[in-house]
């Protein structure tokens, strides 16, 4: 079920170059990361690095991104607090 927005290309289409520039890196640091935590076997939630919890803080602050589904799937993956 989804549970937000979808981040979809079409919609990082939509926005300006900066946001959208912000999303692409965000996104693939967190599939970097998860891909990391996954291979060493870590339990979850995962501790991203402090830079992944920034951009975390940056994109529920400044993009409103806690409405959008792969934000929502991250928090489920991720314990950005432990990152602050």
């Amino acid at each position: 079920m989804q549970i937000g927005k979808p981040l979809t290309q079409e919609t990082l289409d939509a926005m300006p170059k900066a946001e959208s520039a912000f999303w692409e890196d965000f996104l693939t640091q967190a599939r970097v990361e998860l891909d990391a935590k996954t291979a060493e076997k870590v339990s979850r939630p995962y501790a991203p690095t402090a830079d992944l919890a920034a951009k975390y803080r940056r994109a529920i602050g400044e993009f409103n991104g806690g409405t959008y589904c792969q934000i929502k799937q991250l928090e489920g993956l991720f314990d950005f607090r432990a990152g602050s």
